[in-house]
């Protein structure tokens, strides 16, 4: 790949690192795959890693919650969820916390902890009370 389309995935991410950490970290996702010996990507990914956790701890997704499905069975059939969604659906058990799902996880933490985010936002899910 050519260094301009790098520095393209960089300069459209860089905007969203605040706001959006995980759109940043998509778009340099895909620069860092461009490119993978581009240490500009690589220094990128890991600032968007760091927006986009302390966003999952400031609304509360840590490990130790244990998550139960907020919706029906039913209800999930029709939904679209991704391969990597569906398999962390498939692991909730209302007895298993979220730390236990990510060391079963074949994907990084960080992803495992971003599905879960987007699964209480959409209502997929709720926390088990202790």
């Amino acid at each position: 790949a050519s260094t301009s389309e790098v520095e393209q995935f960089l300069a459209r991410g860089k905007p969203h690192l605040k706001e959006d950490p995980q759109k940043a970290y998509r778009m340099f996702k895909v620069a860092s795959d461009l490119d993978p010996s581009d240490g500009r990507a690589a220094e990128a990914i890991r600032q968007a890693e760091r927006e986009i956790k302390a966003a999952l701890e400031k609304d509360g997704i840590t490990g130790d919650k244990i998550p139960e499905l907020d919706i029906p069975v039913t209800k999930l059939t029709e939904l679209p969820f991704s391969p990597h969604e569906g398999f962390v659906l498939s692991r909730i058990n209302g007895s298993w916390d979220v730390k236990s799902i990510m060391k079963i996880s074949p994907m990084k933490e960080l992803e495992v902890l971003m599905i879960f985010q987007a699964f209480k936002k959409s209502g997929v899910i709720r926390w088990k009370k202790k």
